[in-house]
This record gives C-alpha cells, sequence and structure tokens, in this order.
C-alpha cells in the first residue's frame, strides 16, 4: 500500500511539473524551463511570424512584379519601337530645317555685309577723285545697313533658337522610352536575382530541418531575407523615380507628337514616309477621313491605340503596391500586437472564433467516440 501511495504522489508531482519539467521520468537532469516575460514572448511571437511569412510574401511579390513586367514588355515592345523610329525621323527633318535656316541667316547676313562694304569703296572712291569726301553720306548708309542687318537676324534668330528647343525635347522624348526600357530589364533581372535567393533560403532551412533547427540557419535565413527586402526598396526607386513620371509624361508625348510635330514641322512631302510606318503597324489613320467613318469603326485614329500599347500609370501603381505589400505586413504585425489584438471588437469576434471552433472540435470527437 505504502509504495503504491508513493507511486500515486511521484505521478501527481510529474503531472504539476509538466509545464515547465524537460526531462523525462524524475527531476534528475533536465531542470526547469525558464519562463519568458510577456514582452519576451510578444518579440518572439513577432520574430516566428516575420520568418515563417515575410520570406513567402516576398517570394510571390518578386514572382508577380516579374511577370507583369515581361508580359508589359511583350506587349509594348512594338509601340515603343515604332514612336522611337518616329522620333529619329522627325529629329532628322528637323535638323535638316535647322541647317537651312542657320545657312540662310549666315548667307543673308554676308551678303548684306558684302553690299555695305562695297557700297561704301565705291562711294569713297568716287567722292575722292571729286575732290570731296561727304562722311555725313556715308555714315547714314551705314546706319541703314546695320539696320537691316539687325532686322533680319533678329527675325530668324527666335526660329534657329525654336528649333534648337525642339530638337532637345524630342531627344528628351526619345530617352524617356530608352530609360523606361532598361528600368523595365534591370527591374526584371532584379526579381529573378530575388527568386533565386527565395529558392536557395528554402532548400537550406529544409535540409538543416527547418527555420528553428539551428542557429546557423535562422542567421542565413535572415540575411536572405534582408538582401529580397533590400531589393525590394531598390525596385520601388525606380518605380517610383523613374517609370511613375514616364508612364504619366505618355501620353501627352504621344499627344504632341503626332498632332504637332508630324502634322506642322515636317514637311508635307516627307511626312508620309513617317506616317506610313504607323498606320501599317497600328491598323489606323493618323486624320480620320470623316467622322462616320469612325463611328462605324472603318477607320480608326492611331493616338488611342498607340497610347493603349505604352506603359500605363496604373501598372505601375500596381507594382509599387505589390513591392510595398511585405512591409505593409510588417507594419501590420506590429500593430496588430501593440494595439488591434486588443480592441474589443476585434477581441468579440476571435472569442467567437475561438469558441465555434471548440464547439465544432466537441462535436467531431462525439462523432468519432459514437462511431
Amino acid at each position: 500500500m505504502e509504495e503504491t501511495n508513493s507511486q500515486t504522489q511521484k505521478q501527481q508531482i510529474q503531472r504539476q511539473l509538466s509545464p515547465t519539467h524537460s526531462g523525462s521520468g524524475g527531476l534528475r537532469g533536465g531542470g526547469i524551463r525558464p519562463r519568458l516575460s510577456i514582452r519576451d514572448e510578444t518579440l518572439v511571437n513577432f520574430g516566428k511570424k516575420l520568418e515563417s511569412r515575410i520570406g513567402p510574401i516576398s517570394f510571390f511579390c518578386l514572382i508577380t512584379i516579374a511577370t507583369v513586367l515581361i508580359i508589359n514588355t511583350i506587349y509594348h515592345e512594338s509601340a515603343n519601337g515604332t514612336l522611337v523610329e518616329l522620333i529619329e525621323g522627325i529629329l532628322k527633318e528637323i535638323l535638316e530645317l535647322q541647317q537651312k535656316e542657320v545657312a540662310q541667316f549666315v548667307g543673308i547676313e554676308s551678303s548684306t555685309t558684302a553690299t555695305t562694304t562695297s557700297f561704301i569703296k565705291t562711294t569713297v572712291i568716287a567722292e575722292t577723285f571729286n575732290g570731296t569726301l561727304s562722311t555725313e553720306g556715308n555714315e547714314s548708309i551705314s546706319k541703314e545697313t546695320s539696320l537691316t542687318t539687325k532686322s533680319t537676324a533678329d527675325s530668324l534668330r527666335p526660329i534657329v533658337l525654336r528649333r534648337t528647343e525642339q530638337i532637345s525635347e524630342l531627344n528628351l522624348y526619345k530617352e524617356r522610352f530608352h530609360e523606361t526600357d532598361q528600368k523595365i530589364i534591370l527591374i526584371i533581372l532584379i526579381c529573378i536575382l530575388g527568386i533565386l535567393l527565395s529558392i536557395a533560403g528554402i532548400i537550406i532551412c529544409r535540409r538543416r530541418g527547418g527555420i528553428q533547427a539551428s542557429k546557423s540557419s535562422r542567421i542565413t535565413y535572415g540575411m536572405i531575407l534582408a538582401v529580397i527586402c533590400l531589393l525590394l526598396i531598390i525596385q520601388l526607386f525606380m518605380f517610383i523615380i523613374t517609370l511613375l513620371p514616364n508612364a504619366f509624361a505618355f501620353h501627352s508625348l504621344v499627344d504632341k507628337l503626332l498632332d504637332f510635330y508630324l502634322t506642322s514641322e515636317v514637311p508635307e512631302d516627307k511626312r508620309k514616309a513617317l506616317s506610313d510606318p504607323i498606320e501599317n503597324n497600328f491598323g489606323c489613320k493618323l486624320k480620320v477621313e470623316h467622322q462616320l467613318l469612325e463611328q462605324m469603326g472603318i477607320q480608326e485614329p492611331c493616338a488611342p491605340k498607340i497610347k493603349d500599347r505604352l506603359l500605363a500609370p496604373y501598372i505601375v501603381l500596381f507594382l509599387i503596391l505589390i513591392a510595398l505589400s511585405p512591409f505593409l505586413y510588417i507594419i501590420f504585425i506590429i500593430i496588430w500586437l501593440k494595439k488591434l489584438k486588443s480592441v474589443k471588437p476585434i477581441l468579440n469576434a476571435r472569442q467567437k472564433v475561438a469558441a465555434s471552433n471548440e464547439a465544432r472540435m466537441r462535436r467531431f470527437k462525439e462523432k468519432i467516440e459514437n462511431i
């Protein structure tokens, strides 16, 4: 009887110590686990959630960004190439016009100066031969000549300056397209690098038995997550600084190219050679012959069709939101642990969900017992 009583007492003691005792059997070895404070436990839970969820979220974000940009590049490449060719053709024509205007300006100025010089020489020789030199007459002639030269220069100078501004503006348009293509390719390469790092992190953690298996695996996984977050931040800067302004500028750029440069600045005899590739590639008309043809769908204007094929601002905004998702999730977890978790409506909802889960498990156990 005494032996049975002692065994039951030992079993009761083991049951009382089971939450804190890590050994098996009596109190030999093992010892008592140190209990964490509420603050330390919150930090540990926060770290576990980040380690287990940020990796997959970042992985799917990188895949989404790369997929959207690859589809966008394939779909918009024809429009970008056609517009760059159009800009180069307009640039060539405007450069030729500028050279002609500069040559005209220089020719008028030089011819005016030569005429003035010869006229003054003739007057001086004639008056010297006659024995009289009229200085007042020469001064008036030189003043009239200088006024003529000045008026010619003043009329041609704004034209030359306008051509220079147009050339710089067209070069800026061309740089926008090239810059957009370069940034898209760079972002896709960054996404591929991040995806490979994510796969490497998953392989390392699985080989070592999970994230919590050893300190080295946790450090490796943490470094991979830090690098992936850095890559997402770099992508965010590219989206905000380069792609978003260019996407907003493309619509006005197309309107100015088609409605101003192509129809007003390019000579009429060379306009068809620049407009034919656009009309053939997009199946449209730069100038619809009649509004009824547009309403019936026989002819379509080129500007809307070209704009639809360019990088849209809403696509860039969507990609910015995707790149921000891991950081928004981190902020949400912090706010959840600090405040949202204990808010009364959320607390009541969590209690209802927990009660319904317990009731479901109870009914499931009862069904199993009845079977």
